[in-house]
């Protein structure tokens, strides 16, 4: 028996299962969010010095608290909740308070709760807000484990590389998955850098070749992914440059303090066309033992390649071919096409508003987009790049299409292919056939939660 689509917020609400489950559940949130050496405190029970775990993010030192009563309570008992381990996380000396609870909280009373904690940041982990992160595929398992709503058993495909995380490692290249189809490059590897005594000293050199051939303990250049892509002649997006390998020599003293985050690989794209994330950078910070920073040293992530790059040998449409009379004379979404002797049937086809019942939504649109032409100089195929960018003007997406050369003999050419759309807000999203210097047609989508 399916679920109801709202089941994670109905369970989450209504929770049961206690305090311990609740603050390891906490703990994944937070992990899933960004967090790093999240150290939990007595998730089993005793004293916790005024905080359930300790965490950090964005180089700050976070203390996490957790609420999860049964029910829906009053702003009352929450605020009071809320101040009471405020109060908890001051005296740990903290800079940020990640409070993570299954009630309901309105824009106006997030604000209220956050302004009490000035100076200290607050992250809001709200019910509204912790469904949302464990409805996404990533938290399947985790939403199975803590709230006993099955996973899909279907297994998750990575259409582009992920981001290399050995010293300096490129992406991988993004897949092609059809008939002439083509995958990405790898990326390119991240330089090595060296702080210390100029010469570097030749032990050193011959260390570090020693360990990046047997996979020692060098930082981490982390590679950003490659884009996927899915159709006829598709084409996938080259890997990520590689990040960069830091080895340093700084004087430190007998106390000081030495915090390491390790950059991670660029995250590979998981929908047609995505553009993949970037790896994160790598960087160690000396403290005093009073706490003040005394240096720190990055090494830098790769970034993450760009889907949808017209592959070598293909040429971008001209001024010629548009004085020839080059025009996207169709482009548009649909439920169902198929391309059938010459002849493109459609279902459902022309549609400019599509209603989701929740934010982030990661979904795909079929889409048909014509090319039609008087004369086309045969003498190279053609490419054309179609872009999705959310409502505020970032791509998102892109799939490369290729007029195939034996095409350019005849008048007019169809693609039809599907192109992902990570949602993650309302409001007007555009998809733009280009190529090179030339927007050639252009339709919005009006992305609407559902009432």
């Amino acid at each position: 028996m399916r679920n109801r689509f709202d089941e994670t917020w109905h369970r989450l609400r209504e929770w049961t299962q206690g305090q311990t489950p609740s603050e390891r559940l906490a703990a994944q949130i937070l992990i899933n969010e960004g967090f790093a050496d999240v150290d939990p405190s007595h998730p089993l029970g005793g004293k916790d010095g005024g905080k359930d775990a300790i965490a950090k993010k964005d180089s700050k030192r976070f203390a996490m608290a957790v609420y999860f009563p049964r029910g829906q309570q009053s702003l009352g008992k929450i605020t009071e909740k809320f101040e009471g381990d405020l109060a908890g996380a001051r005296s740990n000396s903290v800079e940020g308070f990640a409070f993570v609870t299954n009630q309901e909280l309105t824009l106006g009373e997030r604000e209220t709760l956050k302004d009490l904690a000035q100076p200290i940041v607050v992250e809001l982990y709200h019910l509204e807000r912790i469904t949302t992160i464990l409805d996404s595929p990533p938290m399947a398992k985790v939403r199975e484990q803590f709230l006993d709503i099955q996973a899909d058993s279907s297994p998750t495909v990575n259409l582009g590389g992920e981001g290399g995380a050995a010293p300096g490692a490129g992406g991988g290249g993004g897949a092609g998955i059809g008939p002439r189809a083509c995958g990405g490059r790898g990326g390119d590897g991240g330089k090595f850098h060296y702080f210390g005594p100029d010469p570097v000293p030749l032990d050193v050199i011959e260390r570090t070749l020693r360990e990046a051939s047997d996979g020692g303990d060098l930082p981490p250049g982390a590679g950003g992914g490659g884009g996927g892509a899915i159709g006829k002649g598709a084409v996938g997006g080259d890997g990520g440059t590689g990040g960069d390998g830091v080895r340093a020599a700084v004087p430190v003293t007998p106390g000081d303090i030495l915090e390491i985050e390790v950059g991670q690989g660029g995250k590979a794209s998981t929908l047609p066309g995505q553009h993949p994330g970037s790896g994160s950078d790598s960087v160690v910070r000396i403290r005093s033992p009073d706490g003040t920073v005394k240096g720190t040293i990055r090494a830098e992530g790769g970034r993450g390649a760009r889907a949808g790059n017209l592959p070598e040998g293909v040429a971008e449409i001209s001024q010629a071919d548009l004085d020839g009379g080059f025009e996207i004379s169709s482009l548009m979404l649909a439920n169902v096409f198929e391309l059938r002797d010459g002849c493109v049937y459609m279902l459902g086809g022309g549609w400019a508003t599509f209603n989701v019942p929740q934010l982030p939504l990661d979904t795909t649109w079929a889409f048909l987009c014509t090319a039609s032409w008087r004369a086309l100089d045969s003498t190279a195929p053609r490419g054309v790049q179609i872009c999705l960018l959310d409502p505020h003007r970032t791509e998102v997406s892109r799939i490369a299409l290729v007029l195939p050369l034996e095409a350019s003999r005849g008048t007019n050419y169809h693609w039809t292919r599907v192109i992902g759309a990570p949602l993650n807000r309302e409001g007007r999203w555009l998809i733009r056939a280009q190529s090179g210097e030339f927007l050639l047609s252009q339709i919005e989508v009006n992305v609407m939660l559902t009432p």
